[in-house]
């Protein structure tokens, strides 16, 4: 089988920065050349610097934690071994890559993209002869415009190529046709490659199983997770709202508690209707500044001595 390669896409420094690039060099065993050289770790990584070795992508600071980070494109200069790092709201950052600062300068740069209240960069590592995909084995990433094309004519917006990290992106007639190429062999030019497995970004990941209780716990989670996603959004973005409003003084009241989709405020008597005014009008628009729905957000509240006695 034959593929038309229309993008190539490298990302020297794991999910901080694309570069998109006219040709490349495909290796047996090997990751794309400056392809996930790097990888910045967290506080929390699992990564052994004494050992260097591959480690899953939860040790690293990656989109998912930073959304900020999609934003940034990469440049690296093979001549002489130098990157630029570009995002709109940051002064372009060039360095050596075998510069001494180069760890540091890269934190630094980041530290404002990456939320205060999530996981803080660390520390730059990279593992010799190989990149830090998000498989344990040296792999390609080969991913379908048109099956874009049909994800974005589905979801009803735009999605750009950078949300999905790939290396090889080609045109073929079929939207998702590549993932019936598993385990079969493909030619790209005078290059063949072995579909090892399908690139899992959805947790649900039997939707489309035979056995039906199986395929039916998945379809539950897929009609659940945005509704407790989108939940747990909004729920979030109240409670900054009453941290702003709370330190200012314009709410006198403390938060104690959330639980799921409630929150247990700690009131003086006096201020109890006054508050809850401010309560509702924050928990049932705040929304608004970035999404409305057809369907109004009602919140309902009680009172009392304790959490059993509110409800």
């Amino acid at each position: 089988m034959n593929i038309e390669i229309s993008g190539i896409c490298r990302h020297p420094i794991k999910s901080i920065g694309a570069e998109e690039i006219t040709s490349t060099i495909v290796k047996r065993n090997a990751t794309m050349p400056f392809d996930r050289v790097w990888a910045l770790t967290h506080e929390k990584t699992k990564f052994n610097f004494s050992h260097p070795d591959w480690v899953p992508c939860s040790s690293f600071i990656r989109v998912s934690i930073a959304p900020k980070l999609m934003a940034i494109k990469a440049s690296v200069d093979e001549s002489n071994s130098s990157i630029e790092l570009f995002h709109p709201e940051l002064t372009s950052l060039k360095i050596q890559m075998d510069s001494p600062q180069f760890s540091e300068k890269i934190i630094h740069w980041v530290s404002s993209l990456c939320p205060e209240n999530g996981p803080q960069s660390f520390k730059i590592c990279k593992v010799p002869n190989r990149g830090m995909t998000d498989t344990d084995y040296p792999s390609v990433s080969l991913l379908s415009f048109s099956s874009l094309d049909a994800l974005s004519k589905q979801a009803g917006l735009k999605l750009d190529k950078r949300r999905f990290r790939g290396n090889l992106w080609m045109k073929n007639s079929i939207p998702f046709e590549e993932f019936n190429w598993v385990g079969s062999n493909i030619k790209i030019g005078e290059v063949e490659l072995e579909v090892v497995e399908p690139i899992e970004r959805c947790n649900v990941k039997n939707i489309n199983d035979k056995n039906f209780a199986v395929r039916g716990f998945a379809e539950r989670q897929a009609i659940n997770a945005p509704i407790q996603g989108t939940a747990a959004d909004i729920i979030k973005l109240a409670m900054i709202e009453f941290d702003k409003i709370i330190r200012s003084g314009e709410l006198k009241a403390k938060i104690l508690l959330q639980v799921h989709d409630e929150l247990i405020f700690e009131i003086d008597e006096k201020e109890k209707e006054s508050s809850v005014e401010k309560i509702k009008f924050v928990m049932e628009n705040v929304h608004l500044q970035f999404k409305d729905f057809q369907v109004p957000l009602l919140v309902d509240y009680g009172f009392g001595n304790n959490w059993g006695d509110a409800h």
